[in-house]
């Protein structure tokens, strides 16, 4: 704690022309205090816990679509994959040709290479649906429809203000928003999540030899705000109608309150359900900025992940910096993991995307999760 003071007080006394230095030291004293942070870059040894010259420390690598186009061979080492302390990927990457080696079970050769890797599977939280097969939970998005869609008794799905209408996320239209406080839908989430993934193996999904669960979607406030369309008004990347969710949009304004409400009555239970069955459980936040949020996740100790959290080209500013540097020092009963997009990594703009997607991005550590000795 006292490498951190003297942090503190250097940076107070520090010009705003010279921040990016002292965040420099500040990231050596963090791996050298409270943080202890060791260096899992695949270039280096894991166990070391010398300060990387580097701003940032890569502990946690993301694996996702077609990943390894990269590296030299156009795919992915296992070996490589074995020297980060966190791998976040997809519930069916235990089998895919984007390996180098082609193991039967990726997940088993990882963690007998390294049984510190931590393996956290990557899904669509109860905010929104996900109707392609890759993404779908349970019986699909006809059932859900069927059974717990318009005219239900127990409606599951969200429906248009003005249209009535399913809702269709424009950033990603295979999305589809969902009634996230809604209790038997919660329970639905979680419980075929566990079976199809950890006992039933279904759709080429199979979480043997991993450690939990990162739920997407998961930012603290209505998902998609004003980006949503009603679902018979989409054609073609066009929409005719925008809308927004019933439940959560009242008086021409979102009731983030009541999102939150439901938010928290969701995790309150998602994170003990996971946690009896031995699995860690996880959210993608996208941002932590909110006093109820951080006690939140540090009540329940989850993994928190934020897209872009600490560096993203170009766009954070100074004042943004010194708000997540107190938001990683705060964080004391729960791991942050920040996703960045350092100088140099391509960013890519799917056409029938309306947001950045990075195909392949690194995480650097934060908060007193992964990255500890």
């Amino acid at each position: 704690m006292g490498k951190l003071s003297e942090f503190r007080a250097a940076f107070r006394n520090t010009g705003r022309n010279l921040f990016m230095m002292v965040l420099l030291i500040g990231v050596c004293l963090f791996s050298m205090g409270r943080f202890q942070v060791v260096v899992a870059d695949p270039l280096v040894n894991a166990a070391s816990e010398s300060c990387n010259p580097l701003p940032f420390v890569l502990t946690t690598e993301i694996l996702f679509g077609s990943f390894g186009k990269a590296q030299p061979n156009g795919c992915y080492p296992v070996q490589q994959a074995s020297r980060f302390d966190l791998l976040i990927t997809g519930a069916d990457k235990h089998s895919s040709s984007r390996w180098c080696e082609r193991p039967s079970n990726a997940f088993q050769t990882i963690k007998t290479l390294n049984p510190r890797t931590k393996i956290m599977l990557f899904r669509m939280g109860p905010g929104q649906y996900v109707t392609a097969y890759w993404g779908a939970i349970g019986d699909g998005w006809d059932w859900i429809k069927q059974n717990h869609g318009k005219g239900a008794t127990d409606r599951w799905t969200a429906l248009g203000v003005f249209s009535n209408d399913y809702l269709l996320s424009l950033a990603y239209p295979v999305e589809r928003a969902m009634e996230i406080g809604n209790p038997n839908w919660q329970e639905y989430w979680m419980r075929r999540n566990f079976e199809d993934i950890w006992v039933n193996f279904i759709n080429n999904m199979k979480g043997t030899y991993t450690d939990g669960l990162i739920a997407d979607g998961m930012q603290y406030g209505v998902s998609w705000s004003n980006r949503w369309c009603a679902e018979s008004s989409y054609n073609n990347g066009v929409c005719s109608q925008l809308d927004h969710p019933q439940t959560y949009y009242q008086n021409g304004a979102y009731n983030q309150d009541l999102w939150r409400q439901h938010y928290h009555q969701f995790l309150e239970r998602a994170v003990p359900y996971f946690r009896e069955r031995n699995l860690e459980f996880g959210v993608n936040a996208w941002r932590i900025a909110y006093p109820a949020q951080h006690e939140l996740y540090e009540r329940l100790r989850i993994t928190a992940l934020e897209e872009c959290g600490f560096l993203c080209t170009g766009s954070i500013q100074l004042d943004t910096w010194e708000k997540k540097l107190r938001t990683l020092q705060n964080a004391n009963s729960y791991a942050i993991v920040s996703m960045n997009l350092p100088p140099g990594y391509k960013i890519i703009l799917p056409k029938q995307w309306n947001r950045v997607s990075a195909q392949r991005e690194f995480v650097k550590v934060g908060g007193n999760g992964y990255g500890t000795a």
